[in-house]
């Protein structure tokens, strides 16, 4: 029978194989896999939405308005961070969201127009209970019908492209003109735009010189701009409409802001209107159905 030989004392033994930069690999690894995790929670964490409209419109309130269009979260910061880390994320992320194209047109209405009794006598009307307005929801087919009657008494028209679930703001006019002030945010609601809201439309008074060296009383609802040859005129707000509507994909929501809406508003020979059409389009910026 054959003996197994026996181990030289002088031999050394050979290395064992070293382990860690395995156990490194693996730990880059799982730490790979936890930030991704981290950033995909953070992205696609269900954001909290709005209770649902009983009659699909509602007027707000200051306090609402501060709430909807006050500076957003952390999370949502941090969550807009890591989208647009990169452009091919972020090019994914609104490539699944609905592109929204909205036309917004602000009007100043002679009293004496019958729109309510002829152009929108078919539409459903909201009335605020405390200062008057009136808002109106057309359906894509009412708005093609009616929408060339505005056309004459539009005095401001904005147009501006978002996406679902993202707040947009836009501003138009200058210093001593008429000027615009404008935030939205749509939310896709089955075939519709869930519509947040808070608009502004203000213009010179024509009662105030502009240079004088002493102070005039105000209305509450204006400001005072100095002007650049040492004058000063004051600046009405005109219209100022806070509501959240449920508005069809290429129809309208109208608001009339009557002329009892604004506290201490001069006189006019008319009231200020308030038009925004939604419409769902592609990457194209052609409109299309939802």
């Amino acid at each position: 029978m054959n003996l197994p030989d026996e181990q030289n004392p002088n031999e050394i033994p050979a290395p064992k194989p070293d382990r860690r930069p395995r156990k490194a690999a693996r730990l880059w690894l799982a730490s790979l896999v936890a930030i991704g995790a981290i950033a995909f929670a953070v992205c696609f964490w269900p954001e909290p939405r709005p209770a649902d409209l009983k009659d699909g419109f509602a007027w707000l309130t200051p306090s609402d308005t501060v709430k909807a269009f006050g500076p957003p979260g952390s999370l949502t910061r941090l969550k807009f961070r890591v989208l647009m880390w990169s452009p091919r994320i972020w090019k994914w992320y609104t490539g699944a969201k609905t592109q929204v194209h909205l036309t917004i047109s602000f009007l100043n209405v002679p009293g004496d127009s019958d729109l309510t009794g002829t152009v929108l006598a078919n539409a459903r009307c909201f009335t605020n209970a405390e200062d008057g307005m009136r808002g109106w929801v057309l359906t894509a087919d009412q708005w093609e019908q009616v929408r060339r009657s505005f056309d004459s008494w539009t005095k401001s028209s904005l147009r501006l492209t978002t996406m679902e679930g993202m707040a947009a703001t836009m501003y138009s006019g200058s210093q001593g003109a008429d000027g615009a002030t404008i935030s939205l945010s749509p939310r896709v609601k089955r075939k519709a735009f869930d519509l947040l809201l808070n608009a502004s439309y203000s213009g010179p008074s024509n009662a105030m010189p502009t240079s004088t060296p002493t102070p005039i009383p105000t209305p509450t609802n204006s400001v005072v701009v100095q002007q650049p040859g040492g004058g000063a005129q004051i600046v009405i707000t005109n219209l100022a409409v806070t509501c959240r509507a449920i508005v069809p994909n290429g129809g309208a929501l109208i608001v009339d802001g009557h002329k009892n809406s604004l506290p201490d508003t001069p006189p006019t020979n008319g009231t200020y209107w308030l038009i925004i059409s939604p419409v769902a389009v592609d990457s194209a910026g052609n409109a299309k159905k939802m």
